[in-house]
């Protein structure tokens, strides 16, 4: 997958989207949330004959999640012809301020062809624990930076908006596997809103009570 042909003017060269504000499309945004609450609703669905009818354990003071994950992310936007695969690693660290409120810090990594992707998000997280299963949503905000080997190289840093959640589930203690966990994740990097899926998994190490 190659980007589109550059002109060569200065005016030209400026990426699709220049002069926009960082909004999010209202559209969008709605299709995303609707997007992300089904495949949620689907996994606690299937989810359900899994819960034993036992007292879930007091939730951890700390949890660490480290993970594989997957970007679709929004290139066409940027001048590429299509959207891109983007493979990567999550991690996150969440601290439980309340019963079911915490605060967590986000950091993802993805790589595709020619295309470099980190985002830097923190924001608050509920927590919903049933049995050995704990399902979570959450809102994040930060920064996106996103690197193109296009023409020599070219960073651009915008802000990123996160909404997403998921569901862990409980091995022992101290562990736990997120089976899955589903954002949508809108960066404006090079004058233009990216509307990005990410999807990721991995343990989950709790601490403290």
């Amino acid at each position: 997958m190659r980007p589109k042909p550059v002109a060569t003017t200065p005016a030209e060269q400026s990426y699709p989207g220049s002069g926009k504000g960082t909004c999010v499309p209202p559209g969008t945004l709605l299709k995303a949330v609707h997007a992300v609450a089904v495949t949620l609703f689907l996994v606690v669905l299937c989810s359900l004959p899994s819960l034993a009818q036992e007292p879930a354990p007091p939730p951890p003071r700390l949890e660490i999640f480290a993970g594989a994950s997957y970007l679709r992310f929004d290139s066409k936007v940027i001048g590429f012809t299509d959207k891109s695969d983007m493979y990567g690693f999550n991690g996150a660290v969440s601290y439980r301020l309340l019963k079911s409120l915490s605060l967590v810090a986000d950091v993802s990594g993805h790589y595709g062809t020619e295309i470099q992707l980190y985002n830097f998000l923190i924001g608050p997280q509920i927590s919903f624990p049933m049995g050995k299963m704990t399902y979570f949503g959450r809102f994040l905000y930060g920064k996106a930076r996103n690197h193109v080997d296009v023409l020599g190289g070219e960073t651009s840093i915008g802000r990123a908006l996160d909404f997403g959640g998921g569901v862990d589930r409980n091995l022992a203690s101290r562990f736990a596997v997120r089976l899955v966990q589903v954002d949508y994740v809108n960066t404006h990097t090079f004058q233009t809103n990216e509307a990005n899926l990410r999807v990721s998994a991995g343990l989950v190490y709790h601490w403290g009570k």
